[in-house]
């Protein structure tokens, strides 16, 4: 299971959250019988606490996630764990495939109340069915409060950077090419558009009358068809 989480500092850096992830505990009933519950703690070593915004992951076969926290006051004790998320459904059945490799995020407003100043995360995954004898969740990322929307607008200024320097690229070596400026070919369709439409405006029901004269036909014309 791989954790990363994002941390951004006021002048709009970021870095990476140095975390520690406990061995997965499968909870038993009896010697050797899995009752279909493993558990995840994880910690944070480079950071007191922070304000949790999303979770996203991709499911292995997990039918339901719980997350469990533990919020740090303003003495710097930590609380008792509180179940933030209960029971997310991953899987619509549990014995079918459907929803079992897909990527997930859940919001604030999935979550059962705000969690702010968080000191340990602790997830809770079921899957009461036999089918799969092993399920977890992979790339699992939190995303803090404060910087969710400020990764959202970077994300999307550099694809447009990055798509409009290709455009611009593209258009430089067709130019180099020998081939006509865009602003031209632009102009010329635009033209032929404003044509076409006065074409269509002028167009009338009455009969031409290529070969008759007076309501009779002209032999001589009719001749060189």
């Amino acid at each position: 299971m791989l954790f990363c989480c994002r941390y951004a500092l006021k002048m709009g850096d970021s870095r990476k959250i140095t975390v520690t992830v406990k061995k997965t505990t499968d909870l038993k009933i009896g010697a050797k019988d899995k009752c279909g519950v493993s558990v995840y703690d994880v910690l944070f070593s480079n950071v007191h606490c922070f304000d949790l915004g999303e979770v996203t992951f991709k499911n292995n076969y997990t039918a339901f996630l719980s997350m469990k926290v533990k919020l740090r006051d303003g003495n710097n004790k930590d609380s008792s764990w509180q179940t933030c998320i209960r029971n997310y459904q991953l899987m619509p059945n549990p014995h079918c495939e459907t929803g079992s490799q897909d990527y997930f995020t859940i919001t604030r407003k999935h979550m059962l109340f705000e969690p702010d100043r968080v000191s340990a995360v602790r997830l809770v995954l079921q899957q009461p069915s036999p089918v799969w004898n092993q399920f977890t969740v992979d790339d699992v990322c939190l995303i803090p409060h404060n910087i969710k929307e400020e990764t959202s607008v970077s994300s999307v200024t550099t694809w447009l950077l990055e798509h409009q320097e290709t455009t611009e690229s593209k258009l430089t070596r067709a130019n180099r090419q020998g081939g006509p400026p865009v602003d031209e070919i632009t102009a010329g369709l635009q033209h032929l558009w404003a044509l076409t439409e006065r074409m269509k405006g002028e167009q009338t029901n009455t009969s031409l009358g290529r070969y008759d004269v007076d309501g009779s036909y002209e032999i001589n014309l009719l001749s060189y068809t």
